[in-house]
């Protein structure tokens, strides 16, 4: 174990002075010994399953704008974008390595011993409410039948480059979208 001080030097400073001076004081030696306790084993799902109640993976993907690329430069939000033509690779890719989007009322069924997840289970969120999450991302989930979840800013709703209320409630009737 050492303890180390850090001083400047306030002698004059050049270009060539390095900065800060450390000086490594040893405080205490190591010891080698063994200890009696041995180290824990991680412990397995059905383990973790028995102990804690459900346990598995999910992935989660958090997307915010899935517009064009021009639009998202116009707006200037282009490294919280997602081209609506990436987005749907993206989801055809999920798709066909066999990924299966859930809602947060199935993952919460599940982690309450009411239900049980899909292989592969995850979760597709969006953050803030933005117009293109209805006109890009919530077209292209319905056409795959896949399900997402928009958390939303509720103050910023109705306002222009956000999702208005109609479009909010004819998303969460649809089942395809969640919010929270």
């Amino acid at each position: 174990i050492c303890r180390v001080d850090i001083r400047k030097n306030t002698n004059q400073i050049s270009k060539d002075a390095v900065l800060p001076v450390l000086e490594i004081t040893p405080t205490a030696s190591i010891s080698a010994s063994p200890t009696a306790t041995p180290t824990a084993k991680p412990l397995s799902f059905a383990e973790m399953n028995e102990l804690y109640g459900p346990c598995t993976y999910v992935s989660i993907l958090m997307y915010h704008h899935v517009a064009e690329k021009e639009v998202a430069k116009e707006g200037n939000f282009s490294s919280l974008n997602v081209e609506p033509s990436v987005f749907s690779l993206q989801l055809q890719y999920l798709s066909e390595k066999g990924y299966h989007s859930i809602s947060i009322d199935q993952l919460n069924d599940f982690l309450n011993n009411n239900g049980s997840l899909p292989n592969k289970p995850i979760l597709i969120t969006f953050d803030d409410g933005y117009a293109d999450n209805y006109q890009n991302a919530y077209t292209k989930l319905k056409e795959m039948g896949m399900k997402g979840i928009i958390y939303l800013a509720t103050g910023l709703m109705n306002n222009p480059g956000y999702l208005n209320w109609d479009q909010i409630a004819e998303m969460k009737a649809s089942g395809v979208i969640d919010f929270g």
